[in-house]
């Protein structure tokens, strides 16, 4: 099956695919959904696992899923089928040596761990300070760092120059 190819020009778009692709489960949905279109019961029932809407779930906001709706059978109900949107990787990028493993870092971290990051970076939004550079002055953290953990977070988004915090949080 042909698909797209995925483009990663800037050094915090590797975290989501990194993140992904370190976990068994994850890696299994991506791979079955990578030879066509499933249902997430189809997909428990395959890989023999009681939840797969976690994996689901980080795909799609990975922005490697695609859905649709499968007609139902008669009297049925439709359900979302679900299949991935890329089958190759280009990666453009340069970047000093010191983010490189700060990303890589980022991206394996313990969730604990990486959770009271996210934490910390909320309360500096909600303090008032919700700008990249003012947080990352405040923070002592890079920019290029600060943006991957936005990446990584679902709790978090970045909007031009600023972040917000997800509603709902």
């Amino acid at each position: 099956m042909a698909k797209r190819v995925r483009i990663v020009n800037d050094l915090p778009d590797l975290v989501p695919l990194l993140h992904i692709f370190a976990t068994k489960r994850h890696k299994e949905v991506f791979d079955l959904l990578s030879s066509g279109w499933y249902t997430e019961d189809e997909l428990k029932e395959m890989l023999e696992y009681e939840e797969v809407k976690g994996s689901i779930d980080i795909l799609r906001e990975s922005g490697l899923l695609e859905s649709k709706w499968r007609p139902p059978e008669a009297g049925g109900t439709p359900e979302v089928e679900y299949t991935t949107s890329y089958s190759k990787v280009r990666l453009n990028l340069q970047c000093e040596m010191e983010d490189l493993g700060n990303i890589i870092s980022l991206s394996f971290m313990d969730e604990k761990e990486f959770d009271s990051i996210v934490e910390e970076l909320i309360s500096c939004i909600k303090s008032g300070k919700d700008s990249i550079t003012n947080i990352s002055i405040s923070e002592d953290i890079s920019p290029i760092i600060l943006k991957a953990i936005v990446k990584r977070s679902p709790k978090l988004l970045i909007k031009g120059q600023k972040l917000e915090v997800v509603s709902g949080d």
